[in-house]
């Protein structure tokens, strides 16, 4: 399994090389965005869709929340929203091994936020993946540290990580 970690300091290489992915990246949106595919449902029919996938999650329907999130996936496959909630139905029926590259999907479109790296990191430990799983959340323990708006999501991580540390 390889590794995930971030480096302790990028370098002015490392910024450009994410400047050029997240150039790449826009530009395929872009091309994708002016297919024939794309504009096959409006933004707010896929917003209604998600609505009712949302719907469907609190219900404890998570494969049929799946079957509507892949429905939105189909027309818009860069839908950072869809690919996180995705991946939290995967999770919330034991899929945890199909859930990861999803959520790491959610985290490339999603520009950077690190929301679904706890769901990663919860996946791996249930996987038994625990160094895995350490080296996911120790930047993320350290990058949510920084920003108030990610408090519960640090608490999650250091219980997490202490609860991975306490059975080491």
């Amino acid at each position: 399994m390889n590794s995930i970690s971030l480096p302790v300091k990028p370098t002015i290489q490392d910024d450009l090389k994410w400047a050029q992915l997240s150039n790449a990246m826009q530009d395929l949106r872009d091309q994708f965005g002016a297919s024939s595919i794309a504009s096959r449902l409006s933004d707010e029919q896929i917003e209604i869709i998600y609505g009712f996938a949302y719907d469907l999650h609190l219900q404890g329907k998570f494969e049929m929340a799946i079957q509507q999130l892949k429905l939105i996936l189909l027309y818009r496959p860069f839908h950072h929203r869809a690919l996180l909630a995705l991946g939290i139905n995967l999770k919330r029926l034991g899929q945890f091994a199909d859930a990861i590259p999803v959520f790491t999907a959610s985290i490339v479109y999603s520009e950077g936020n690190p929301k679904a790296a706890i769901h990663i990191a919860e996946c791996l430990s249930a996987l038994g993946e625990m160094e895995s799983s350490k080296q996911v959340l120790e930047p993320l323990i350290k990058i949510a540290s920084m920003d108030e708006a990610y408090a519960s999501l640090l608490k999650r991580a250091q219980a997490l990580h202490q609860m991975i540390a306490a059975n080491d």
